[in-house]
């Protein structure tokens, strides 16, 4: 069996407008652990087509996605099946996963795959490889390790969005930095990738060379499957603040 665990270190690069991306609803829960959270799609990189399962072969290949702390299910991950047609192109199957958190294919075609496994609110683990045919049947046991999340809100003093700048998230005692752009059209949502437990440093910054200004600074701590919510409120040059919105950021719940 092979077992797949995970890490996360890294920077996330704020995408074109054009390819953001909207967010789950933020009236969403806090608790990461529910069992019907938004699904969280995978990027489909240019050349790549999302096509059915492939069938007419006779191997097998079993898939279990499971939360490594609690040893629960996790049936409501997205699970994809990454191969390739004659032509070489790179196609992504969707797996669909029974209650128990697991899928069994019975009938792939001889050649080479990955299984990609996500779970909002978990660490996203390295893909699996695997060759078919295979000496034994081959069981892939996909441990998600729970993270924490910070997401939230983008408004200025006056109502308007915030349709440019950033949030950053680092920690003072590692290296870890990440800068969000508004993840909607209409610029006033951002959320996190997973995130280590522990005390980040949340900065709103109108561009990564500058500094925040006053108010634009804030430490939170969080905890695995915790989503803190933040509102952030931006005063930009020549805004008249309304009385309930002033300049600064705020813990939600």
């Amino acid at each position: 069996m092979v077992l797949v665990l995970l890490a996360l270190v890294g920077t996330l690069v704020c995408p074109p407008v054009h390819e953001r991306t909207t967010p789950p609803d933020p009236a969403a829960r806090n608790e990461l652990a529910d069992p019907e959270p938004a699904p969280v799609d995978f990027p489909l990189p240019a050349g790549e087509r999302r096509v059915p399962l492939p069938t007419g072969g006779g191997q097998e290949l079993r898939i279990e996605v499971r939360d490594r702390d609690a040893g629960l299910p996790l049936a409501d991950a997205e699970v994809l099946l990454l191969h390739e047609d004659h032509h070489g192109t790179l196609l992504r199957s969707p797996v669909p996963l029974a209650p128990d958190g697991t899928a069994r294919l019975e009938s792939l075609p001889s050649g080479a795959y990955q299984v990609l496994a996500r779970r909002r609110g978990f660490f996203p683990p390295p893909p699996a490889t695997v060759q078919l045919p295979a000496s034994e049947p081959v069981a892939l046991l996909f441990e998600l390790e729970p993270a924490a999340l910070i997401s939230g809100e983008l408004r200025t003093v006056d109502g308007s969005p915030v349709a440019s700048g950033l949030v950053r998230l680092s920690r003072p005692d590692r290296p870890q930095v990440f800068h969000l752009c508004p993840v909607d059209p209409r610029g006033d949502r951002f959320e996190s990738p997973p995130l280590d437990a522990g005390v980040w440093t949340v900065e709103f910054l109108e561009s990564p060379a500058e500094q925040p200004g006053p108010g634009m600074v804030a430490e939170v701590a969080v905890v695995p499957r915790q989503e803190l919510r933040l509102r952030i409120t931006v005063r930009r040059p020549g805004m008249e603040p309304a009385a309930d919105r002033a300049p600064g950021i705020e813990v939600l719940d």
